[in-house]
């Protein structure tokens, strides 16, 4: 079984290596699971914007490969958009709208929003992946 060798043509018109069309799913995958979770827990660390930006740098300065970087970056923006759901810190819309929340006299505590963001976040990253991998197959 060859893993490595000249580049070829595929159906889909660009090159790839034995290996890659091989394994090409299993990559995708892990390139998608990678960028999602990555930015999930960056986008609760800092916030989604910068977590982003930092994700689609990194990824066009060559450290994601190319034929990789599409479902990397899909999975990035999916987790960014999709992984502040879990604190309250992790998206500027959900700072927003926990003051207007409060304005209108309805407490929510930062606990409460973590308790269901627990529950909501890890189901939708999860249905996002899975969506975004199999766009890629």
């Amino acid at each position: 079984m060859q893993l490595f060798g000249p580049p070829r043509v595929t159906s889909g018109g660009f090159a790839e290596t034995t290996a890659q069309h091989k394994f090409g799913g299993l990559y995708i995958t892990n390139a998608v699971v990678s960028g999602l979770l990555g930015s999930a827990v960056t986008s609760n660390l800092v916030n989604n914007l910068p977590s982003i930006l930092v994700f689609i740098s990194g990824a066009q300065a060559g450290g994601v490969p190319e034929f990789l970087r599409a479902p990397f970056l899909f999975g990035a923006l999916a987790g960014a958009d999709l992984g502040p759901n879990l604190t309250p810190v992790g998206a500027l819309s959900t700072m927003l709208w926990l003051v207007i929340v409060r304005r209108r006299g309805l407490e929510v505590s930062a606990w409460d929003f973590f308790r269901i963001g627990a529950l909501v976040a890890p189901l939708t990253l999860l249905a996002a992946g899975a969506l975004i991998a199999m766009s890629f197959r």
